[in-house]
C-alpha cells in the first residue's frame, strides 16, 4: 500500500493534485488523459500514448492497481502575464513513484561507496554491492517518472515538481523509515537521447548507476537499444 502524502501541493508556480479516482465522468481521468493523449509529451514512455479517455482510463487503473501508482498532476498557477488562474490552473504534465513490475533495473549503489565526479556520468553497470547494512534489509522500491506537454518543457517544471513529490514522499514515509526495517529507495530511468531528463534528475540528488541494454525500440522518432539508470536513497 502507497504510503500518505499530500493531496494538494503549491510550489511557487505550480500546483501538484494527487488524483485516484478513475471514472469516466471525474476531473482526475481528464487530468490525466490531456497527458497520455498527446504523442509528444509520452513520445518516451514505453507504453505509448493513449487514443482514447478509456485508454486512459484502463492505463489510470493498471497503474493504481498493479503498480500502487502515486500519481500528481501538475498544473500552472499563473498564466504567461503573471495573472493567477482559476482553480487549479493550467494542466502542464504529471508526475509520479510506482513499484517496478521487475524490480530494480539495476542493484542499488552502496551509500559507502565513492560517489562519481559527476550525477551525469553513467558507471559500470557492474554497480558496487550494497554494504553489509544495506544488503541485511529489504529495499522498498519505487521508480519516478513523468511526462510533460511540449509547452512546458525548458522552463524548470520538473525540477520544481519533483522537489515537491519527492519531500512528499518523504514526508510521507518518515514514521516507516525511522523504524529501520527497510532501506527506502527510488530509481529512474532515462535515455541518452533524452540528456533534458538526466539533468533534471541530477538537480534532484540522483546518482547515475549505470547503463542497461535492452532490445531496440522505436521511442522518440528513433530507435533505441537502452538506457541509463539512477538512484536515490531517500
Amino acid at each position: 500500500m502507497s504510503p500518505p502524502t499530500k493531496e494538494l501541493i503549491e510550489t511557487e508556480r505550480l500546483r501538484l493534485i494527487r488524483i485516484s479516482d478513475t471514472s469516466l465522468s471525474g476531473d482526475h481521468l481528464k487530468w490525466f488523459h490531456a497527458n497520455w493523449v498527446d504523442p509528444v509529451a509520452t513520445s518516451w514512455s514505453l507504453h505509448g500514448k493513449c487514443n482514447t479517455l478509456e485508454e486512459s482510463q484502463a492505463w489510470f487503473t493498471e497503474r493504481l492497481e498493479k503498480y500502487d501508482a502515486i500519481t500528481y498532476i501538475i498544473f500552472a498557477r499563473f498564466s504567461a502575464d503573471g495573472a493567477e488562474l482559476p482553480f487549479p490552473g493550467e494542466v502542464l504534465g504529471n508526475m509520479g513513484l510506482r513499484t517496478p513490475a521487475q524490480g530494480a533495473e539495476l542493484p542499488p549503489f552502496s551509500r559507502t561507496s565513492v560517489a562519481p565526479t559527476s550525477d551525469q556520468t553513467p558507471t559500470d553497470p557492474s554497480t558496487p554491492p550494497l554494504s553489509d547494512l544495506e544488503h541485511s534489509k529489504p529495499i522498498n522500491l519505487r521508480s519516478l517518472g513523468y511526462t510533460f506537454l511540449q509547452k512546458a518543457w525548458g522552463k524548470g517544471y520538473a525540477t520544481e515538481a519533483g522537489r515537491a513529490v519527492l519531500e512528499a514522499y518523504r514526508e510521507g514515509t518518515r514514521e516507516a523509515r525511522e523504524k529501520g526495517d527497510e532501506v527506502y529507495y527510488i530509481e529512474a530511468t532515462w535515455g541518452p537521447g533524452n540528456p533534458a531528463s538526466g539533468k533534471v534528475l541530477g538537480k534532484l540528488g540522483f546518482r547515475t548507476i549505470g547503463y542497461k541494454e535492452k532490445d531496440r525500440v522505436w521511442l522518440a522518432g528513433d530507435w533505441r537499444y537502452g538506457y541509463n539508470v539512477s538512484g536515490l536513497y531517500v
